[in-house]
């Protein structure tokens, strides 16, 4: 069929070439039973090979357990598994961790779907599943997860279940910025999750995106006060990339504002794609340095980090950080 254009063009999802012109054979359904597909093909790999920053392990593995995402930000692609939540089912998903423990001795978890907590019932059933077998695992949602989704109650059952680490999409520290790119929380729910995190012991990783195009120094220099009031224990923290495709992305070349097109420079630590009413490209990531160094530079943010260290690798991790931290140059 790859030899037979005329073949290819009846399969949807595909783009391809036809009398000199590029053709889309139009949208193709998502699969939606994904307990059909195979699992990962682990043996292909080193599993020893792989390691994260943050896991409080060297056996870790990921596991995706749903595909797709309904919420509307602004920023956010939904160009893979789209806006279409599906779910694997909780017998579906346990067998998997089972084989990655008994197979490949794994003992940590990273959930990496793009809103983990998105179905609570889903969420407590694998819960149940993990402390019912007894399994000491640890495991982290390093993707992230919406505050909207959380309360104590969840929160301490995942705590029991072996979660050690949430991600968030904070992003920013203004309401008026939540609602200008849609996310759909308040200051108040975020820094009452946050706090119920710090409560049980769960670790708390902060995203968030510098350069939105609503915001000035001043909503930036209130983000950085806000990382300090929810005292997030990570702060990752990243300038905009406006992902061609999003709502963001629109706007901002309706304005006139995107000064690069070369795809291959939309990746993260690199010079801004793009300008803003406030902020050209360079003064823009002198704003991302100042906050990144600004949060994790304070003797009290490094003592508190230090003080939470309970490995040679978590030590190693940090100093390694720190490194990073300290020689953040400006790439062209």
């Amino acid at each position: 069929m790859l030899n037979n254009p005329d073949g290819l063009a009846q399969v949807n999802g595909i783009y391809l070439k036809k009398n000199g012109k590029v053709i889309f054979t139009g949208e193709r359904e998502p699969i939606y039973d994904l307990d059909i597909l195979p699992f990962p093909a682990w043996y292909l790999i080193d599993m020893n090979a792989y390691h994260h920053p943050l896991s409080r392990s060297n056996r870790f593995a990921s596991v995706l357990t749903s595909r797709g995402c309904p919420l509307m930000c602004t920023f956010c692609s939904r160009g893979v598994f789209s806006r279409k939540y599906r779910k694997r089912s909780v017998r579906n998903i346990i067998e998997e961790i089972q084989i990655l423990i008994a197979k490949y001795n794994i003992e940590e978890i990273h959930f990496i779907d793009d809103t983990f907590t998105l179905n609570r019932t889903h969420i407590e059933g694998i819960c149940h599943e993990i402390i019912n077998r007894g399994w000491r695992l640890k495991w982290a949602t390093p993707n992230g997860v919406h505050v909207n989704t959380l309360d104590y109650s969840l929160l301490n059952l995942m705590k029991r279940a072996g979660c050690y680490s949430l991600s968030f999409g904070v992003e920013s520290g203004n309401q008026e910025t939540f609602d200008y790119i849609k996310k759909g929380q308040t200051l108040g729910k975020v820094k009452k999750v946050f706090d119920i995190c710090h409560k049980i012991g769960i670790e708390t990783v902060a995203f968030i995106i510098i350069g939105f195009p609503n915001e000035s120094r001043r909503e930036i220099d209130k983000t950085l006060s806000f990382l300090k009031e929810i005292k997030a224990d990570i702060a990752d923290i990243h300038m905009l990339i406006p992902l061609p495709g999003t709502e963001l992305y629109d706007e901002l070349d309706a304005n006139g504002y995107i000064v690069e097109r070369d795809w291959s420079k939309y990746v993260f630590h690199n010079l801004p794609v793009y300008r803003t009413n406030y902020f050209s490209p360079d003064a823009m990531f002198n704003e991302y340095k100042r906050i990144y160094l600004a949060y994790h530079m304070r003797p009290k943010y490094i003592f508190s980090r230090l003080s939470h260290t309970k490995s040679l690798e978590q030590i190693k991790n940090n100093i390694n950080g720190l490194l990073t931290l300290l020689t953040i140059k400006l790439k062209r």
